[in-house]
């Protein structure tokens, strides 16, 4: 990460380095909108066009394309039929020291945010900027010691001092953010205006008590004696006093011309409800696609002006001569015009249909990694079959293992929160908007590609169906009681009440993954976080096929995704015991009776549709069944051990008998 280059085009950027951060992470942890800490500084990471610049120097090929097509027609749905192209962050294997070298140039350029900075010395409080109270120094050999300095400082007698950055910022639901109202806090009691007119030019942020929390503070002016607590500015009513907002967007570099207006909420720098990324992911998998569907992808902004397979013809017999028309020259391209036009045709309907979810995405996935025999498509994807799990009690109710020995996972970002998680299903909400990762219609989505293994484990599809027409047979139950907090939860966030349920089926699985996982991290290696799940869920009812799936893989940028933990324990031999201890763990849990008395519910005490926590979960908590939230895609929701094994509330609806 570099600051931003200068303003004036004419001027060559002086980029020096300010800090690290992985490719990967610009997919989920600090991808655009997020901020970064570094040791002095805090800087917000860009979008995809900030301020008219090219912060991910798309323009100079340093962030390069990542094929996956597959994941890229589910990113135009998210993100515009304009978008026709992945692409990964930019960076350099160079780790020198000296700038000439290729890697001091290659990063994201940097934002600083927020923008108001505290003396530590004098708690002075202003604004980073040019000709300002503090100055910035960013040491040439040392850009861990980048940060701003309060140059005259009284409490140094003359000397300079650090200056942080504040802890307080605004944000809300629909994604903006925007600094703290520092100067208007200060004058709340005289019509947030200094009478002095010193307006925000001798304000400090002083410590109250002992600072028993981040909140015990006050912002003072010096200049007229106003003063105001930060505590009132949190809890359930620190809303109401805070101004409306304004539709900021530092990763933007600038406001939302279209304004906002929505309720603010104020946020400590570094909580985990500040950005949640939107993502969509693809695993790599055999057949690749036909040349004609591939440029049809890339080459969807030149087809989408076209109106007719005439036209199309007529362009052809412009520029198929020239290098740039070798898509629509017959004998080059390996496909005629016409099944050209047949599959752009194919896939605008495609795109014009209602969205088929996950199930599109996942179902070529579970035939590949079920195939079999197995299949073996060199470095990206290697499956074998290791037949039905052995040495387990609960065999018959299992199915097989199949083992992953390479995969290629690619991960795209689409949009980013804040303040409450997205799901696929909130589309139409205006409870979670969201934000945009560029202020023009984007031609590309930031992308991150990772290898590593993985094992698959199925359920017995008779002993499931079973299972299912059982619980469909009873009105009343663990079952119902979930179906009743989903609608509930969904009508709390201005949704269609029925849509996006999930089925008994996918409870089963997703408990039983984060079952697995737990136990598998023990044997294998891998830390928890470590071991992402993908559930492969599909009824009979209505489908091509039935999904009962669970792929447990692990796969980064780095050696971590190679070890052959996952595999090696993947053998049938050792994966049966550990499935025993996995179920026969989930009968109990320290923090029963609490723990498995706990139905879901998605109502809050207080809202007018009666009162609960607003869960999504039965028995399951922290001690037993919860995940890092790197290694659910579900935000730890639709779990119940019920649905497993038999608990000391339940024990009629388990899977496992």
């Amino acid at each position: 990460m570099s600051p931003p280059p200068a303003p004036n085009k004419d001027e060559k950027p002086d980029p020096v380095k300010i800090g690290t951060i992985r490719p990967s992470q610009t997919t989920h942890t600090f991808g655009p909108g997020a901020i970064v800490e570094l040791p002095y500084m805090s800087v917000v990471i860009p979008g995809l066009d900030a301020a008219g610049m090219d912060p991910w120097q798309v323009e100079k090929g340093v962030a390069v394309p990542i094929d996956e097509d597959r994941l890229l027609q589910l990113v135009r749905r998210d993100m515009g039929p304009q978008v026709t192209a992945l692409r990964g962050a930019p960076w350099s294997e160079d780790a020198g020291d000296n700038r000439t070298l290729a890697g001091n140039w290659t990063g994201l350029w940097a934002m600083t945010f927020p923008r108001w900075l505290r003396c530590s010395r004098c708690n002075a409080l202003s604004r980073a900027e040019p000709n300002g109270l503090f100055d910035i120094d960013i040491p040439l050999y040392r850009p861990d010691e980048s940060g701003y300095w309060h140059s005259r400082c009284p409490k140094m007698k003359g000397g300079k001092a650090r200056a942080l950055p504040v802890r307080f910022v605004l944000a809300c639901k629909r994604g903006h953010l925007d600094d703290f109202p520092w100067e208007e806090w200060a004058h709340k009691k005289s019509g947030h205006v200094c009478p002095d007119g010193a307006g925000a030019q001798q304000l400090k942020l002083l410590d109250s008590g002992y600072v028993s929390r981040a909140t015990s503070q006050r912002v003072r002016c010096d200049a007229c004696g106003g003063q105001s607590s930060l505590v009132s500015a949190f809890g359930r009513d620190g809303s109401r006093a805070l101004p409306e907002c304004a539709g900021g967007r530092p990763h933007l570099n600038d406001y939302d011309p279209r304004g906002c207006g929505a309720e603010t909420r104020a946020l400590l720098i570094g909580a985990s409800n500040m950005w949640f990324s939107v993502r969509r992911s693809a695993l790599s998998i055999p057949p690749e696609p036909r040349p004609v569907e591939r440029v049809v992808t890339t080459r969807w902004s030149d087809l989408e002006h076209i109106d007719s397979r005439e036209e199309l013809g007529a362009m052809a017999e412009q520029l198929r001569k020239f290098p740039m028309g070798a898509w629509l020259d017959e004998k080059r391209a390996g496909y005629t015009l016409d099944e050209l036009w047949e599959e752009y045709q194919r896939q605008r309907a495609k795109l014009e249909e209602d969205d088929p979810g996950e199930i599109a995405l996942l179902g070529p996935e579970f035939s590949a990694l079920t195939a079999k025999g197995g299949i073996d498509h060199g470095i990206d994807f290697a499956v074998s079959d290791a037949g039905p799990v052995r040495a387990s009690r609960y065999g018959v109710r299992l199915g097989g293992i199949h083992l992953a020995t390479r995969l290629r996972e690619v991960v795209a970002i689409t949009g980013f929160t804040r303040l409450d998680s997205y799901d696929p299903n909130d589309e139409g909400s205006d409870s979670v908007v969201r934000a945009k990762l560029s202020a023009n219609p984007p031609t590309w989505a930031p992308a991150a590609q990772s290898r590593g293994e993985g094992v698959m484990i199925t359920l017995d599809e008779q002993a499931l169906h079973t299972w299912e027409e059982r619980l469909g047979d009873r009105q009343e139950g663990r079952h119902q009681d979930m179906k009743a907090a989903h609608e509930a939860w969904r009508q709390r966030r201005m949704l269609d009440k029925d849509g996006g349920a999930k089925s008994n089926r996918f409870v089963l699985l997703h408990t039983l993954s984060h079952l697995l996982i737990n136990a598998v991290s023990l044997r294998s290696g891998y830390s928890t976080a470590s071991i992402r799940e993908r559930i492969y869920c599909q009824e009979p009812e209505g489908a091509d096929f039935p999904m009962a799936g669970i792929l447990l893989y692990t796969a980064a940028a780095d050696s971590e995704g190679t070890l052959g933990g996952l595999v090696s324990i993947g053998r049938p031999e050792v994966i049966g015991p550990l499935v025993d201890e996995a179920i026969d763990n989930a009968k109990i849990c320290s923090s029963d009776p609490f723990c498995a008395s706990h139905k879901p519910n998605g109502n809050i005490v207080g809202m007018d549709h009666g009162q609960g926590d607003g869960t999504l979960h039965g028995a399951a908590c922290h001690v037993c069944i919860f995940l890092p939230e790197t290694s659910c895609d579900h935000a730890n929701r639709y779990l119940d051990r019920a649905f497993v094994v038999p608990t000391l509330t339940t024990p009629d609806v388990a899977y496992f008998q």
